[in-house]
This record gives C-alpha cells, sequence and structure tokens, in this order.
C-alpha cells in the first residue's frame, strides 16, 4: 500500500509540469472570466425601455385651460429623466377610466397618475411628486389672514369637488380651530359670497387659485399658503424590480432638475406654476 501510493505521488509530480501548470492556470483564468462576464451581462440585460400610460385631460383636476402646457411639461421632463439616466420610454395615451386597468394588465409599465399613497396602494411603487395640484387657501388681498388658524371661528368655502379631501384639510387645522365650511357650486359663487362678506377665504386646488390671482382678480385676492394637500402627479407602477429601478432613477434625476434649475425652467417655459416656490416667493416678498 505503501508503494502504491508513493507510484502515485510520483506520476502526479511528473504530470505537474509547467506545461500543465499552464494549463490550470488558463482554465482558472477562462472560469474567472466567464464568472465576470455572466455578470456583466446580468447588469446591462436590466431593462432600458418603458411604456409609459398617461391620461391627457388630467381628470379630475381643472386646470383651466392648462392641459396642453402639462402635456408639453411632462414630455419634456420625461425627455430629460430619461437623457440623464439612459432609460427610453414611450407613451401610451390612455383614459381615467381604464388608466390603472391598462397598468394591470401590463399595457405599460408605468403611469403618469394623480392616484395618492395611501395605505389602501400598498401594491403600488410612487415616485416623488412632480407637479402639485394641492389645494390652498385663497383670502381678499387686504385680509391679515395668513394661515387656517388665523379663520378660526369664521367660515371659509370649498368646492363641491375638493370635498373628497375634507379629512386633508379636517387634519390641517380647519376642525381644531373651529371654522365653518361651507360648499359651493362653482367660483363665481364663491368670489360672489366673499364679496358679500359671507365667506373669509376659499379653499380651491392650486391651478384655479393661482389662475385667479395672477388674472383679473390680482388686485382682489392672493394665495396664503402652500397646498395643504399631497395632491399633483407622479409617476406610478406596481411593485417589482424593474419598477424598483426606474422609480429610483426617476426621483434621482428629478431631484437634481430641482437643485440645478432645470425644472424650475421648464416650469417657466410651459406657463406653469409649482405653488410650493410660488408661495416662498411671496412669502418673501411681503
Amino acid at each position: 500500500m505503501r508503494l502504491l501510493k508513493k507510484l502515485k505521488i510520483m506520476h502526479f509530480k511528473r504530470w505537474l509540469t509547467k506545461r500543465n501548470i499552464g494549463i490550470i492556470v488558463i482554465i482558472t483564468l477562462l472560469l474567472a472570466w466567464g464568472l465576470l462576464r455572466a455578470c456583466g451581462h446580468e447588469k446591462v440585460t436590466r431593462k432600458q425601455f418603458y411604456y409609459i400610460g398617461r391620461d391627457r385631460t388630467w381628470y379630475p383636476f381643472q386646470l383651466m385651460s392648462k392641459e396642453r402646457n402639462l402635456i408639453g411639461f411632462t414630455d419634456d421632463l420625461m425627455a430629460a429623466i430619461g437623457k440623464e439616466t439612459k432609460l427610453n420610454w414611450e407613451w401610451i395615451e390612455t383614459s381615467s377610466s381604464t388608466i390603472l386597468d391598462g397598468l394591470y394588465q401590463e399595457s405599460y409599465d408605468a403611469i403618469i397618475s394623480t392616484v395618492r399613497p395611501t395605505f389602501s396602494n400598498r401594491e403600488y411603487l410612487f415616485s416623488d411628486l412632480f407637479f402639485e395640484l394641492g389645494i390652498v387657501l385663497v383670502v381678499p388681498q387686504n385680509s391679515s389672514v395668513l394661515s387656517l388658524k388665523d379663520l378660526e371661528g369664521k367660515s371659509i368655502g370649498i368646492s363641491k369637488s375638493s370635498y373628497s379631501v375634507f379629512n386633508d384639510l379636517r387634519e390641517g387645522g380647519a376642525r381644531a380651530y373651529d371654522i365653518q365650511l361651507m360648499t359651493y357650486d362653482n367660483m363665481t359663487q364663491a368670489l360672489e359670497l366673499m364679496k358679500k362678506g359671507q365667506l373669509n377665504g376659499i379653499i380651491t386646488h392650486s391651478v384655479p387659485a393661482y389662475s385667479l390671482t395672477n388674472g383679473f382678480n390680482r388686485k382682489n385676492l392672493k394665495v396664503v399658503t402652500a397646498p395643504f394637500t399631497d395632491e399633483g402627479l407622479r409617476l406610478v407602477a406596481l411593485k417589482n424590480k424593474d419598477s424598483e429601478a426606474l422609480i429610483k432613477d426617476f426621483n434621482q434625476a428629478l431631484k437634481k432638475f430641482k437643485d440645478n434649475g432645470v425644472y424650475a425652467e421648464l416650469i417657466d417655459k410651459w406657463d406653469l406654476i409649482d405653488p410650493s416656490i410660488e408661495f416662498k416667493n411671496n412669502e418673501g416678498a411681503e
């Protein structure tokens, strides 16, 4: 047995020549190269193209004839984000009644939507808000009111279309400060009630609010709050790994564009208003 073991050792030493060692090294290098290539291939095959669903009417929000402006803004913003992230997408135009169904049926990978991140929407991934549409407080130009707290014991009007977000408003102080809420059918009615002194303020969404205060009523009305609610446009997708990567890249690019001024330039280009920025600018000007 010892002799046999010794012969095997001698045979292995003879086989382990420089030539065979070279072969072993080459095989090892080939295996390592194959492994690295496989890892690199996995990185390359990450999804690079996405179909994005969009409802061009932006229902249910009233945009005061700014629908085309918002379409142009989202086109330019998504193009800029695509260039920044090296991702590509194509719009799939749809309707408000079918946009979520199309997402579930995989007619597209994500949607531009007004759906809000709530407890009941846990199956979705949401990007950061990229266009605010929340409700704000409008008061007469000569009013000293600066917040809901200043309206304690008084009356404010809220549109019937905004009444669905009443709980958000209540959490913002309407209930705590004993503010009386009155619903109005249209803005003409609300302005008339305010003129008569029956309303001390009006709650409406940011686009109609700034259309009022930047238009014929510039000398009569002003917006005195940032949006109370987080309503607006987001990129929304069903939860999966591709969607996680998409939302992450989108948010990073959006933050960069807000920081370097690109976002503000697009807002100005399409004659739109970022209500939070507008509120800060107006606040600083007072």
